[in-house]
C-alpha cells in the first residue's frame, strides 16, 4: 500500500500514524484540504492559508491498539506461567482475560465487517462517499470499537498481579506490569482514549466523504484522492486485522484450560 500511495503526485511526505494508518502531506503548492466537520471544501483556485489536520490520521497519543496487544500477551504469559499465583488466583484471571478476548475479537470483527461496504466501493465516487458517512455515523460500530468492561477489568487484572507476585522473586514479571499500569496512566481513561480515537478517525472519514461530492474534484485530483482513502482505510482494517489475530493467539497459547 505505502508504494502505491508513493506514486501520487503533490505529496511531500508519507508516514504511518500509531496504529498504522498511513498519512500523507500535501506539498505547499497544492490545493489544501479541511476535514473540519462542515467545512470540508476543496480551495481549486489556491492553496488555504489554514493549516490542515490531514485526513485520516490516528491521535498519536492514544496508542490504544498497541497498549491492548501488549496488555492482552503480558498478562496472559504471566498468569500461565506464574509460578507464584495460586490456582484460585490463576483460575480468576484466566477466565477474566478469556472474557476480554472474546469481547475484543467479536467487537473487532463487528468493525471489519463495516469496512466491507466501503472497501466494496472503491472506483465509484458517490458510492464511496455514501458508504464512508454511513460508516463513520454507525453508532453501533462506535459502541463495539470499545469492548465493554475494558478498562475496569484491565485494571483489576494488573492489581491482582500485583498483589500476587512475590516482589524479590518475580522482579521481571512485575516489573511489566509496573510497565503496563503506567501505560493505563498515560491514557487517564483508556475507554475514553479508545472512543476519542474513532471519533477522529470518524471525522476524518466523513471530511474527504465532503470532498468527493465536490464537482471541483475530478480527473488526477479525484483519483488520487481515492487511492488516499484506500490507503487510510486499508491501514485501519490491517491494524484491526492484526489485534483480533494477537488476541487468538493469546488465547491459544496462555488461556486454554
Amino acid at each position: 500500500m505505502t508504494d502505491d500511495v508513493g506514486k501520487l503526485s503533490g505529496y511531500e511526505s508519507i508516514g504511518s500514524g500509531s496504529i498504522g494508518v498511513t498519512h500523507i502531506t500535501l506539498r505547499p503548492d497544492q490545493p489544501q484540504y479541511s476535514t473540519e466537520r462542515g467545512r470540508s471544501v476543496v480551495d481549486a483556485r489556491r492553496p488555504s492559508t489554514r493549516p490542515t489536520k490531514g485526513y485520516g490520521r490516528w491521535p498519536v497519543d492514544t496508542n490504544v491498539f498497541n497498549f491492548l496487544r501488549s496488555f492482552l500477551s503480558e498478562c496472559g504469559r504471566i498468569v500461565k506461567f506464574g509460578a507464584g499465583l495460586q490456582n484460585p488466583v490463576r483460575k480468576e484471571l484466566t477466565e477474566k482475560l478469556q472474557g476480554i478476548c472474546s469481547r475484543c475479537e467479536s467487537s473487532y470483527s463487528f468493525v471489519l465487517s463495516g469496512l466491507r461496504p466501503v472497501k466494496e466501493a472503491y472506483g465509484d465516487q458517490p458510492r464511496l462517499a455514501h458508504a464512508l458517512r454511513a460508516f463513520a455515523a454507525n453508532q453501533e460500530i462506535r459502541d463495539r470499537f470499545k469492548p465493554e468492561r475494558l478498562c475496569g477489568e484491565a485494571d483489576y487484572i494488573l492489581d491482582k498481579l500485583s498483589n500476587n507476585l512475590e516482589p524479590l522473586k518475580y522482579a521481571i514479571p512485575l516489573g511489566k506490569i509496573q510497565s503496563l499500569k503506567r501505560g493505563m496512566t498515560e491514557f487517564q481513561d483508556y475507554d475514553s482514549a479508545m472512543r476519542n480515537s474513532f471519533d477522529e478517525f470518524a471525522r476524518s472519514l466523513d471530511g474527504v466523504a465532503s470532498d468527493l461530492a465536490n464537482p471541483q474534484l475530478k480527473g488526477d485530483g479525484l483519483a488520487e484522492r481515492m487511492l488516499y482513502i484506500r490507503s487510510v482505510v486499508e491501514g485501519f482494517e490491517d491494524d484491526l486485522s492484526k489485534t483480533v489475530r494477537d488476541v487468538r493467539d493469546v488465547k491459544n497459547k496462555y488461556l486454554r484450560e
